[in-house]
């Protein structure tokens, strides 16, 4: 349809990397180069900072906290401009100093009592976000509770409790074998650059005879929880991965060649359940884990499960979480604090007190994604850097294709159909500067829906793509439309576009 062939069209002739646009007026153009090695930007929501650290060419970093105060580390030196964080300190931040040793940067930041700190690294960029220390989880057995006994099994740990994985390399196949003491459940998932291989009993995994630091398997870590036993390694993303069982041995392969095909984990709206939920089918579920995860610092929730293998071929993405794609196994990455994860018989549930927030019943589940898709701003001609261009843990791809398919299911729909989903698509591509895909996507929208060119946020919208494209004299026919004569925010944009041309009597 015409939708989809300019959306394809469009992304397909610009970057598809999600660049965090700057929240200023002066920087609504494409944003310049960052003045020096390094650029420091500030950004304050509702509940909570965020601190982007954007070093020209890259840089590693470390990061280290010692009660309120967290050091974070980079392998390059630099000045930085922490003026905004010195002298007005935004919120959850009480204090910020640069030191210099060795011919490295540390930045030191001091943390108000009660405020907490994330550090990650996402879009080129090294962010904190500070904010409101939460209050202590609950216990972590409480979400995730069994509502259906699951019969006793012989324990399968090996004597002496430690399982001696084994490698084995043919061509561009590496095979890693755990030889276990009798059958047991396992979950082998992918999150981004990582495999996830956990086993439902708390082994010791001996991977001294493992290959290390050769492709397809970067780097190894063995981990042992209280109630389960994984390995973590550090894998190139296209790298195929499968799990077959014989026995009481569960053999890992990755990369591509011969292999076994898995059944297909089914997962849907439990039309019992209300309120809303999620079921998925998992034949042989043993147990469910909570594994944490150390390179991100969060908790996943695993189900393993015993052999035949059983599979989620690709990621699925809700409001409150995502199934992360697996080879065995189903694994949860949770969003929201009271998720539960329960098991009876061979069906394992996923649910909210309150209800999960899925499409309306008898959707097609490939558009449950663009639920909690960008909405609009306070005022027609704002742009909400903060929140519109926000991707997700499944990244740009993942978000564009879901708020796109919602886009075109919607146009699908004739002259009656609402334009919430074409407008939230077009949010999104203005807030990850991309602002001729917006503009295709708008005019598209108004071909097909005259009526819309009357809408406020319409107009506003794409003046300020038409602007970011220095498309000035189209911009100002958007921004004098007669929905926008008493708006503030328009009047910004019109002052801009005037100093754009040196009218400055009508820019002032």
């Amino acid at each position: 349809m015409e939708l989809r062939r300019i959306l394809h069209a469009g992304v397909a002739a610009a970057s598809i990397l999600a660049v965090a646009a700057p929240p200023s007026l002066a920087q609504v153009a494409p944003a310049a180069a960052p003045r020096g090695p390094l650029d420091v930007r500030v950004g304050q929501a509702t509940e909570f900072t965020r601190v982007e650290f954007r070093w020209a060419g890259g840089a590693a970093h470390t990061a280290k906290r010692d009660g309120q105060t967290l050091t974070l580390g980079f392998n390059r030196d630099a000045r930085p401009d922490l003026t905004l964080l010195r002298v007005v300190p935004p919120k959850w931040l009480k204090a910020a100093e640069a030191r210099h040793a060795g011919g490295r940067l540390q930045v030191v930041l001091t943390l108000p009592e009660g405020g907490d700190a994330k550090v990650g690294q996402a879009d080129g960029a090294i962010y904190v976000n500070l904010f409101e220390a939460k209050a202590p989880p609950p216990a972590a057995d409480a979400p995730v509770r069994m509502t259906q006994a699951l019969p006793p099994r012989p324990d399968p740990t090996p004597r002496g409790g430690v399982v001696r994985v084994a490698a084995q390399q043919t061509g561009s196949q590496v095979a890693l074998s755990f030889p276990w003491a009798s059958p047991n459940g396992a979950a082998v998932f992918r999150r981004a650059d990582a495999v996830w291989i956990v086993f439902d009993a708390p082994a010791a995994l001996d991977i001294s005879a493992a290959p290390r630091g050769i492709a397809p398997l970067l780097r190894m870590e063995a981990i042992r929880g209280a109630d389960y036993s994984a390995l973590r390694i550090t894998t190139p993303r296209n790298t195929p991965v499968f799990a077959a069982n014989q026995g009481s041995t569960w053999t890992v392969t990755f990369g591509p060649g011969a292999h076994t095909t898995p059944a297909v984990i089914n997962v849907g709206r439990d039309a019992a359940a209300a309120p809303a939920a999620l079921t998925a089918a998992v034949a042989g579920v043993t147990k469910i884990v909570q594994v944490t995860d150390p390179a991100v610092g969060d908790t996943l929730t695993v189900a393993t499960a015993l052999g035949p293998s059983k599979a989620l071929p690709s990621r699925r993405e809700y409001v409150e979480m995502a199934l992360l794609p697996s080879a065995q196994g189903l694994a949860m990455e949770p969003y929201a604090a009271d998720l539960a994860m329960t098991v009876s018989g061979d069906l394992v549930s996923i649910a909210r007190p309150e209800g999960l927030a899925l499409s309306p019943a008898g959707a097609a589940h490939r558009y449950a994604a663009a639920d909690g898709a960008p909405q609009p701003a306070s005022m027609p001609a704002l742009v909400n850097w903060q929140d519109w261009p926000k991707t997700g843990s499944g990244g740009f791809l993942a978000r564009y294709d879901a708020l796109m398919a919602a886009a075109a299911f919607e146009d699908s729909k004739g002259d009656n159909a609402s334009t919430d989903k074409r407008m939230a698509l077009a949010r999104f591509l203005v807030g990850s500067e991309l602002a001729y895909e917006a503009i295709g996507v708008l005019n598209a929208l108004a071909a097909s829906d005259p009526k819309a060119r009357d809408d406020a946020e319409f107009r506003g919208l794409r003046g300020v793509a038409q602007v970011m494209v220095r498309r000035y004299r189209e911009a100002e026919t958007d921004f004098a439309a007669p929905q926008l004569a008493g708006d503030p925010s328009s009047a910004l944009w019109r002052s801009y576009i005037a100093a754009q041309g040196a009218q400055w009597t009508v820019a002032r």
